[in-house]
């Protein structure tokens, strides 16, 4: 049988096992025939070795014969699951531990480049991919952090030093998409070993994040980038200005912004703004006039399900309203009509009571 034996590169891929309560960074190796680990780190690992079939010989990918030592049953831990097997103890390896085609055709494993992530058991355990060169462009937490359910956090990073002083993008970094994190991109210049990034956990379950757990792929962004075709060197003048447009129109003038603005509700009345930085401040609000509300039916309605508590006792309970003057009564049973309208608020003929606020 051949036995894949070249040097690892930075296109390969790794995946994590726990190996005996010990994590386990196995090569996924599909030009390997067999799986095997080193005699080192069987011995490592106190594992005990038994006589392999003599009649079973390994051959590197150049006809060269490859000693065994025997082999061993070993339980790898993936993606919250014990996988017991037998692997092969080799002489000498060019990787300690390796998971070859046998291991892959048993487990039914499906390897996605796209997702950075490896399926076993028809989608049963599924775990992160990583290569040789994550290590360089990875950033990771810098102090462990507890994020609560269905909340974004402002967390410290820790950014490899080679991007210090570099403008460097910070995209998603697929791993973590297991565990229901999000992270935003950003545009992020180093200045230090360190950086800050928004994580979110979209799970319905607080998410603790060690340190030095890796959260997010860093690149450096150069005026070859696409993202970045224009040298930073090159300052456009007022008349070279791109024209700003919105659904094809062209941005109207100052004033005329400032009214469509004042009749949505904005007043802008800072007199501590300079005439330059009104004139910008009224372009971003006015290009981005579709983002606020002018009315309570503009709102849109969470997309949660309902939040339940769970009451020791079920008696009802009642308040007595505050008394209201007619106007202020007036005023309410208005903000309770538009809430009404908007379906902010919903009839109820419900037991328990509480007091409006006046």
């Amino acid at each position: 049988m051949t036995f894949s034996k070249a040097p690892i590169s930075s296109n390969d891929c790794f995946v994590s096992a726990k190996v005996k309560h010990k994590i386990i960074k196995f090569l996924v190796d599909t030009g390997s025939v067999m799986s095997a680990i080193s005699e080192s780190l069987a011995d490592k690992l106190k594992l005990k070795i038994t006589n392999c079939d003599n009649d079973v010989k390994l051959l590197s990918a150049n006809s060269t014969p490859i000693q065994t030592i025997g082999n061993c049953e070993i339980e790898l831990f993936i993606g919250g699951m014990n996988i017991p097997y037998t692997v092969y103890v080799l002489k000498s390896l060019s990787f300690p531990a390796i998971l070859g085609g046998d291991f892959l055709r048993f487990t039914q494993a499906v390897i996605s480049y796209q997702s950075q992530s490896i399926s076993l058991f028809d989608d049963l355990i599924v775990a992160p991919l990583t290569t040789q060169s994550d290590g360089y462009s990875i950033a990771r937490i810098a102090r462990e952090i507890v994020i609560p359910a269905r909340t974004e956090a402002i967390v410290k990073i820790i950014v490899p030093k080679h991007f210090k002083g570099k403008n460097c993008m910070i995209e998603s970094y697929t791993p973590i998409h297991g565990k229901m994190l999000m992270i935003a991109h950003a545009v992020i210049k180093p200045d230090t070993a360190f950086s800050i990034a928004r994580v979110c956990n979209v799970g319905t379950s607080p998410r603790r994040i060690a340190c030095n757990t890796p959260i997010a792929r860093i690149s450096e962004i150069t005026n070859e980038s696409t993202v970045n075709a224009i040298s930073a060197n090159y300052h456009m003048g007022a008349e070279e200005a791109p024209e700003m447009k919105r659904d094809g129109q062209p941005l109207p003038n100052h004033p005329e912004r400032m009214a469509t603005l004042k009749g949505m509700g904005m007043p802008l009345d800072n007199t501590n703004l300079t005439s330059e930085q009104m004139e910008k401040l009224t372009e971003m609000l006015y290009y981005n006039r579709d983002v606020f509300c002018s009315e309570m039916e503009d709102l849109p309605t969470s997309n949660l399900p309902p939040y339940e508590l769970k009451l020791s006792d079920n008696t009802p309970i009642k308040q007595r309203q505050y008394p209201l003057s007619p106007l202020q009564a007036e005023v309410m049973e208005k903000y309770v009509t538009k809430l009404l309208k908007a379906k902010i608020l919903e009839p109820s003929t419900s037991y328990w009571n509480a007091r409006q606020s006046s």
